[in-house]
């Protein structure tokens, strides 16, 4: 059965300059909702599904290559 992905799904987040996955933007800035800011005052992004180019990235934190 195919599974269906929703565009407004959150795949990552963007701060300090980079993109980092779920778990580490979890581990630095808490669960829930992200509404934070990074050390240089810039605020933290999401971004969804329907804004990705491609199907992986590696996230800046960990270095793990993350497949959307």
């Amino acid at each position: 059965m195919m599974t269906l992905r929703k565009s407004a799904t959150v795949v990552a987040y963007t701060y300090e300059a980079g993109e980092h996955c779920l778990d580490c933007a979890a581990g630095r800035f808490g669960l829930g909702e992200i509404h934070a800011f990074d050390s240089e005052g810039n605020a933290v992004y999401p971004v969804f599904l329907d804004q990705t180019a491609g199907d992986s990235f590696t996230c800046d934190t960990c270095f793990q290559a993350v497949n959307y």
